[in-house]
């Protein structure tokens, strides 16, 4: 199931980093991923990817222990997070 969902999503979604590239910011809210990337029809980046994915999956009845919800460490109090998409 985990394999088949994984697929599905790698096959759907493209990755795309334009928002940030661009300078704008980039809602990582679940409502605000889901607007963007299934009912937009846009990529996402990393954290929008597993956000999404991450909330399928809790969703779907195999759960996984150990998946941890949304990525509040990227909302430090030292700064934003160093990302792939850093400059």
């Amino acid at each position: 199931t985990l394999r088949r969902l994984h697929r599905a999503h790698a096959l759907s979604i493209p990755f795309e980093n334009l928002d940030v590239m661009l300078g704008r910011g980039v809602d990582i809210e679940l409502n605000a991923v889901q607007a963007k990337l299934v009912a937009g029809g846009r990529g996402g980046y990393c954290y929008e990817h597993n956000l999404l994915f991450a909330r399928c999956w809790s969703a779907s009845a195999s759960r996984s222990p150990g998946w941890r919800r949304g990525s509040g460490w990227a909302r430090s109090p030292y700064g934003p997070a160093r990302t792939c998409c850093s400059r």
